[in-house]
């Protein structure tokens, strides 16, 4: 749940230029994700509840290959999608 809330917790673009570069996303994946992403604020009208947020992070997830998976996994899971990860 941690995990997921740090995905969420920069409310620009810079998390998703960051899993683009370390994921390698594609043009087309990268604007599945953003319209995903846009769509899930405007539902949430900005204050997501943690399920939410966990259905977020499963959703996006079902547009990567496995390995991006396993990328997208660990990079959650060691924070590097902070906005204080100095990823920026």
């Amino acid at each position: 749940e941690r995990a997921a809330e740090r995905v969420l917790q920069d409310d620009d673009d810079r998390w998703l230029e960051r899993l683009s570069a370390t994921l390698g996303l594609t043009p087309s994946q990268e604007g599945e994700i953003r319209s995903m992403a846009e769509r899930f604020y405007i539902d949430a009208r900005g204050r997501p509840t943690k399920e939410q947020e966990i259905a977020f992070i499963a959703k996006i997830r079902t547009v990567m290959t496995i390995e991006q998976r396993w990328r997208f996994t660990a990079m959650m899971l060691r924070g590097e999608l902070d906005s204080e990860s100095g990823m920026d």
